[in-house]
């Protein structure tokens, strides 16, 4: 919504008289951010509820309100307003939280402040004309089940840590009350307006930020940084057009993506990134104070990338987990890799954002890595000074696929063996065991493969040989390998290859992906049956393995693999 000049002073007017944001908040920059409108129609007050087991739409409609069957329809289309992210109302499940409009006759005609009944949060910013609270002060009314603690956690998310300086506060502010630890519901208390010095937990943390560290951002980069974890976690970044966010005082607040972009979860959680700190605390408590499904990450020039990522840590009701993990994180996966990450954050989806800060003496990932890795769930973000890595996209175009191992019968199987390690057989040869100028009479037998040792041959057959011939066979110098009862994959690798006389090795094989760096623990690993012949080493690996991964343990390290 577009307001110009006289029009938008009155709905400011209009708004401000509902008792929410004063207007010293605003400047002429900010409000081309956010600016504050009356709805051309009244705006339906709403409520968040979580869907319990066994719920249905109908269930909690006929349970939170009094509808006739002929009401139900419109009453599912304001829901289905309120709730875009869901894209099946039939299609609900234990935990989801949907925005309800709260029902008219639950509304206190009298409450012309637009405090509600429903028990959600609601504050007024009290100006120098009000009581003698001050111009930073909240005016509160008291709720059923209420206590200090709680609602100043609630309001402010004020920790346990704080909560004893916060309490002194409220006291110093509420002089006529003898006992600020009992309160009751309708009680009106006098808040000292926390968030106008602390805005969010995210935005205190990156203000109290190490300013010695050496990782900064700068606010285009944090912005950068802060879109693609949550493109990583799944969430749609919005950074067109306006975002609008209604208000139980029959207004809404339009955000400007394009200078405040949102992230917007499956789950219906929004993230305003305010990577240019124009959101003002006042107005990010009071956002916070009506939705909890709504917060704000405020940061800017110099920011430090940590100090982002703890501040999100510190959000109440957000579905992300953050680890200061400061490890080496397994990603499972054929072949397996292990990556050290300063931080991680994790979405309820399971999908993962790995946080790397690279030293001037360190490298990024291999170009390909990041993009194999991301395959499987979680993306690599890493950061060097004072910008975001962006790896090379070249390598990931054109993956390597390893050799397989596809002959359809056990003779097939074995001379692809002996061949992927450097020695030629030859099929359906014709051996001579006597010889009549030697033994006085000839014996010759028909080998499926025949290879030539140093220390003999070595005849492999599909036909189960009568034991007084092998026993002929291994006095006359010949080594005979039955195949018929052999079963195919790893037992076969081995026992053909030790059979020619090959080094043969199974374990779990690490590659370190930076080897000139010892301390470094990144690395890539999996388990194979390792044959050295006479082109090199062959890794012999379970199907499927990753070609994107394999690309680049082949390009640096020269790693051969057949899959079987």
């Amino acid at each position: 919504m577009k307001v110009k000049g006289i029009a938008l002073s009155v709905m400011w007017c209009c708004f401000f008289a509902a008792g929410m944001i004063p207007v010293e908040c605003f400047s002429s920059e900010e409000t081309v951010v956010l600016s504050f409108s009356r709805q051309p129609e009244e705006a339906e007050e709403t409520g968040v509820y979580r869907v319990q087991r066994g719920d249905s739409l109908y269930l909690i409609l006929e349970r939170e309100y009094s509808l006739e069957d002929n009401e139900i329809p419109g009453m599912l289309k304001q829901i289905k307003l309120l709730n875009p992210s869901i894209e099946n109302m039939n299609l609900i499940f234990p935990g989801q939280e949907i925005v309800l409009p709260v029902a008219s006759e639950t509304r206190d005609p009298d409450d012309s402040a637009g405090h509600s009944s429903d028990g959600r949060e609601e504050r007024k910013q009290l100006t120098d004309e009000d009581e003698p609270a001050g111009p930073s002060t909240i005016l509160y009314t008291v709720k059923p089940g209420d206590s200090l603690g709680e609602i100043l956690h609630r309001l402010f998310d004020i920790k346990s840590g704080e909560m004893n300086r916060c309490l002194e506060a409220v006291a110093t502010a509420n002089p006529g009350i003898t006992d600020i630890n009992r309160i009751y519901p309708g009680q009106q208390l006098t808040l000292p307006d926390f968030s106008a010095s602390s805005a969010d937990p995210a935005g205190q943390v990156l203000r109290e930020q190490n300013e010695n560290t050496l990782f900064t951002l700068t606010a285009a980069e944090s912005l950068r940084f802060l879109e693609e974890i949550f493109i990583a976690l799944g969430a749609d970044v919005v950074t067109e057009g306006n975002w609008y966010v209604p208000l139980a005082s029959s207004g809404r607040i339009t955000i400007d993506c394009a200078r405040v972009p949102v992230a917007a979860f499956p789950d219906g959680h929004r993230i305003l990134m305010d990577c240019a700190g124009l959101i003002p605390p006042s107005v990010a408590g009071a956002l916070r104070a009506q939705w909890n499904n709504y917060h704000v990450i405020a940061c800017g020039a110099g920011a430090d990338p940590l100090a982002i990522i703890d501040g999100m840590a510190g959000m109440q009701h957000v579905p992300l987990v953050v680890e200061k993990t400061d490890r080496t994180k397994s990603i499972p996966g054929n072949p397996d890799v292990q990556l050290f990450f300063d931080r991680t954050v994790t979405a309820s989806s399971g999908k993962t954002a790995g946080i790397r800060l690279l030293d001037d003496a360190d490298e990024p990932l291999p170009d390909g890595l990041s993009a194999a890795i991301a395959a499987r769930g979680t993306s690599v973000i890493e950061i060097s000074g004072s910008s975001l890595h962006t790896p090379s996209s070249d390598i990931v175009a054109t993956p390597a696929y390893p050799a397989r191992l596809e002959g359809r019968t056990p003779v097939d199987m074995a001379l692809e063996i002996l061949r992927y390690a450097g020695l030629e057989a030859r099929r359906n040869a014709d051996v001579p065991v006597f010889v009549s100028s030697e033994d006085g009479f000839n014996l010759s037998v028909t080998a499926d493969l025949y290879l030539e040792r140093d220390d003999g041959a070595l005849l492999l057959t599909s036909r189960s040989p009568p034991p007084q011939f092998l026993d002929i066979l291994k006095e006359r110098g010949f080594q005979v390998l039955d195949l018929s009862k052999m079963a195919r994959g790893e037992a076969m690798i081995e026992t053909v290859a030790r059979a020619a006389g090959l080094p043969v090795e199974k374990k779990y094989f690490k590659f370190s992906l930076f080897p000139e760096n010892p301390d470094r623990l990144d690395r890539v690993q999996f388990s194979a049956v390792r044959v050295d012949g006479g082109n090199g080493s062959v890794y012999f690996v379970e199907d499927p393995f990753d070609a994107a991964l394999y690309r680049v343990l082949r390009d640096r390290w020269k790693v051969f693999v057949v899959v079987y």
